[in-house]
């Protein structure tokens, strides 16, 4: 899928501000940072029957949650 680098921009931007509160709250007071990329990076699959439109890298849940516990 091809789409220019404008209306790219524009959809991740309509993405983020329809996120719930408590999800935009949580990003921002964990420090998440969102990037976007030309290409997923070469260690994902990118199947062209199923494109990659999103990758997560970092801790999951249950390691950031155990991290924030003294």
């Amino acid at each position: 899928m091809r789409i220019r680098s404008a209306d790219f921009e524009s959809e991740i931007a309509r993405a983020m501000d329809r996120l719930p509160k408590f999800l935009k709250e949580a990003i921002a007071e964990s420090g998440v940072a969102v990037l976007t990329e030309d290409v997923p990076p070469p260690d994902v699959d990118d199947d062209p029957d199923e494109p990659v439109f999103a990758y997560f890298i970092g801790p999951t849940s249950d390691e950031f949650d155990s991290a924030k516990s003294p």
